[in-house]
């Protein structure tokens, strides 16, 4: 019995995501522009503890990222540098974590953004919204690049029909 309704938690999902991909057309659910490298990613915060022996920035209280894919605030945020590139190649958020990317907004306690494979996860009680839509779980691997979400245990989404 509960095979069967995971499955059908998973089904539901998968048709609510991709009818919501649809309905809302070039400001898809998660899918945002390829990146530019003429854009610059932008911080600002209240404390900066850079090791520039590292490449490992400490950013300390109202931190805000302004990305050309994503906008997140935060308490706290350690950000590591590619040495090679001189790129940002991950972000760990903590505190009380806000992200936006497109339509969708999503809050938790700890947020890690990868810029490898274009990804946020987030963990410590996640909420995702696209208008009035809500889905929670304990963790959630959000692509930006794709329509794509992955929520892990106690699953719930909350989906306003025709919305």
């Amino acid at each position: 019995m509960r095979k069967k309704t995971r499955q059908y938690i998973a089904s539901f999902a998968i048709a609510f995501f991709a009818i919501n991909a649809l309905a809302t057309g070039p400001a898809e659910l998660l899918k945002s522009e390829k990146r530019s490298r003429d854009i610059p990613t932008v911080i600002t915060s209240n404390k900066l503890d850079f090791d520039y022996e590292n490449l490992v920035a400490l950013f300390d209280g109202n931190v805000v990222v302004k990305d050309q894919q994503f906008t997140m605030k935060s308490d706290r945020m350690i950000i590591f540098i590619e040495k090679e590139t001189n790129e940002i190649k991950r972000v760990d958020a903590s505190g009380k974590v806000y992200l936006t990317s497109g339509e969708m907004e999503a809050t938790c306690g700890k947020a890690t953004y990868t810029r490898k494979n274009n990804q946020v996860l987030i963990q410590v009680d996640p909420v995702v919204k696209k208008g009035d839509n809500v889905i929670t779980g304990k963790k959630m691997s959000i692509w930006l690049d794709e329509e794509r979400v992955v929520v892990e245990e106690s699953v719930a989404l909350e989906a306003m029909p025709g919305k």
